[in-house]
């Protein structure tokens, strides 16, 4: 799915890879595409294309806890998101 944010046209794209057999089926859906564009992509069940995952990423790991709580762990690769967490964790921590 494509979403499109109206105040600037930035574009998110969201994959699922869940029904996928390997990352080959990802690249012939068009995956490099999508990685060379400078939309956002989140990607769903991204362990079932690991191999080829681009070097640098925010891996973003959600359990459930309970019915209205889930518990988020970061994981940075590359330093462009390692302060993307560093600015969340100021964000969240330094506002109690």
């Amino acid at each position: 799915h494509e979403h499109r944010r109206p105040a600037d046209d930035q574009r998110l794209c969201h994959l699922d890879f869940y029904r996928l057999r390997g990352a080959e089926e990802a690249v012939l859906m068009g995956l490099d595409d999508i990685l060379d564009s400078p939309a956002v992509a989140v990607f769903e069940w991204p362990e079932r294309i690991q191999d080829i995952l681009p070097p640098r990423y925010l891996w973003i790991d959600i359990k459930v806890i309970e019915t209205s709580r889930r518990n988020f762990v970061f994981e940075a690769r590359g330093r462009r998101y390692e302060t993307l967490i560093d600015e969340y964790q100021q964000l969240i921590f330094s506002s109690r």
